[in-house]
């Protein structure tokens, strides 16, 4: 049974969005078939030429299972003939009015990552495919009427896509070398903010590369499985231990 996953492996800014460095909140985010399998968001603090590996940044809201996988890993899914997958991502800047709390953070993540699900109102699915083409329209506004950007601003979106994966699909990436849990393979994508940045007030526009991994499973065990996610406990007392009193399965235990 195919288990895959999907990895934030670096985001390189060419150029910041803002005239000081950028806050910038970002999603990392997987449904299967429209439904949430989870989600990661943190705050990178960019600077224009900075290359940031997403393992150096700790997580606002992590995933299930990501910090036993080694950072900012969604997974492991459960995929089958017929499931669409769509891996959706963006970064926000919110420099210029940083929060100044935990909960200041959370009123920014928490509807980003809303709009991100598509769970916030039904107009913000479509709204992200329309951003997706060129951070133009859908999301940019969703964002803007989100969290209320004061004006003039540099604050906005410096990324957003929604990539797609049929269950075929995934199962023809080249994967590399299997290295312990899964095999890898990576992506690098390019993107800019040049409809909705204003050079005259924020300078130049920004240029962004993210770089991510999907990751191929493939038979998963509990045996594999074990000392990544449960280094202290033996197989020996069977999997009732990792959740009492209810009836567990490995797929209800290991799969987000």
């Amino acid at each position: 049974m195919p288990y895959y996953g999907f990895r934030l492996d670096q985001i390189n800014s060419i150029y910041q969005r803002g005239k000081i460095m950028d806050s910038d909140i970002v999603t990392f985010a997987v449904t299967v078939n429209n439904e949430e399998h989870g989600a990661i968001v943190g705050r990178f603090n960019m600077s224009s030429g900075a290359q940031v590996p997403a393992d150096v940044v700790t997580p606002d809201i992590p995933g299930k299972f990501g910090a036993n996988l080694g950072g900012w890993v969604v997974g492991p899914i459960f995929v089958q003939d017929g499931d669409l997958v769509n891996l959706k991502y963006s970064g926000v800047n919110v420099s210029d009015s940083p929060p100044a709390s935990d909960d200041e953070v959370a009123k920014y993540e928490l509807p980003l990552l809303g709009a991100m699900y598509g769970a916030a109102a039904g107009e913000l699915f479509g709204g992200i495919a329309s951003a997706a083409a060129g951070l133009a329209g859908g999301f940019t506004g969703i964002v803007e009427k989100l969290l209320g950007y004061p004006n003039p601003s540099c604050n906005g979106v410096v990324f957003v896509d929604v990539l797609t994966y049929s269950a075929e699909a995934l199962s023809r990436v080249a994967y590399g070398d299997s290295m312990g849990l899964f095999s890898a393979c990576a992506f690098t994508k390019s993107y800019d903010d040049s409809a909705t940045h204003d050079t005259s007030q924020c300078g130049h526009i920004a240029q962004t590369e993210i770089t991510y991994s999907i990751l191929n499973f493939g038979d998963l065990s509990m045996k594999g499985l074990r000392p990544y996610m449960w280094p202290r406990n033996s197989l020996a007392k069977g999997l009732r231990q990792f959740a009492p009193g209810q009836n567990t399965s490995m797929r209800s235990l290991v799969c987000t």
